[in-house]
């Protein structure tokens, strides 16, 4: 009985499930208590549009964080409110633009959209297989030119980093909502597609062979 010990690499594309809005909303003011008003009152704006125009439940949407930060530069000195908060939904660019379009007269406001999985694990998993599959197709082409053939293995080694991203009803939270904008013409932004995310993984495989 022999061993040979080959690397195996695989990277696979997969479309996302789901995205992440993320919403910053930023007021500068000379005093604390200004930019603090001023910044609840277009956090409040925002929060309405969300949930009396998209049909978001206030309760799907989560808090990062939350600041009042004094700054001074030179002689100007001033107060930054700022406020990070998001929500996820199915990975569909009609709902994303749907939601730009409602920010899109809001001053004071950035966002910015991530994609993820909802099983990342299982995506993990099916690339490390196809990393095997790799390893194990090169080591037959050494043992097919020995004259011999591969009967198992004995080790493999593989980093596995994965996560779960779980998704729950919250998600389905836009079905409804796209009527506000049945009336206009579709834009060609919702009708782009979605990123492809790469997976890539590698692994070192003890193959035996007789």
């Amino acid at each position: 009985m022999g061993k040979i010990k080959m690397g195996g690499s695989a990277v696979i594309e997969f479309e996302p499930d789901y995205c992440e809005f993320h919403i910053t909303v930023s007021i500068q003011k000379d005093t604390s208590s200004e930019a603090l008003s001023r910044g609840r009152q277009r956090v409040e704006e925002i929060l309405q549009l969300l949930t009396e125009k998209a049909g978001l439940k206030i309760g799907d949407i989560i808090l990062e964080s939350e600041r009042n930060d004094f700054s001074s530069y030179s002689d100007e000195k001033y107060y930054t409110y700022k406020k990070y908060f998001y929500f996820t939904y199915k990975a569909d660019n009609k709902t994303t633009d749907t939601i730009t379009h409602l920010l899109e007269n809001v001053e004071n406001t950035e966002y910015n959209l991530s994609f993820k999985f909802e099983d990342e694990n299982e995506k993990e998993q099916l690339v490390i297989m196809k990393a095997v599959e790799n390893s194990k197709s090169k080591a037959e082409q050494i043992t097919n030119a020995l004259g011999t053939k591969i009967i198992g293995f004995k080790e493999v080694v593989s980093e596995f980093n994965g996560q779960d991203y779980l998704l729950n009803d919250k998600n389905d939270i836009f079905c409804d909502s796209m009527s506000i904008f049945q009336s206009e013409k579709k834009s060609l932004a919702s009708q782009i597609s979605n990123p492809k995310i790469p997976i890539s993984k590698s692994v070192d495989v003890i193959w035996l062979t007789e």
